[in-house]
């Protein structure tokens, strides 16, 4: 079972979200505007959550491996983050 979720509030927020595996879960939440973000999971039982409050914010997770968790908080405006996580 793969598990997406996506709350976008504003104007112009893009989420792009590729599971690749079994028991991934994802949870994107954009609120404000020019939002972007990616998530990508090759493995299984990794779980992302992405939550972009305020403006202009991008994101990047990648896991690849199995039993992977990252969380990307971003507030306020103009932040950028990468995040690569193997196991």
């Amino acid at each position: 079972m793969i598990q997406k979720h996506f709350q976008q509030f504003g104007n112009d927020n893009v989420s792009e979200v590729i599971q690749t595996g079994n028991e991934n879960i994802s949870s994107v939440t954009q609120e404000g505007s020019r939002h972007w973000s990616m998530v990508d999971q090759l493995g299984n039982g990794n779980k992302a959550t992405v939550n972009q409050f305020g403006n202009d914010h991008s994101s990047t997770i990648m896991q690849n491996g199995s039993g992977n968790t990252a969380t990307v908080n971003q507030w306020f405006s103009f932040s950028i983050l990468s995040g690569y996580l193997l196991a």
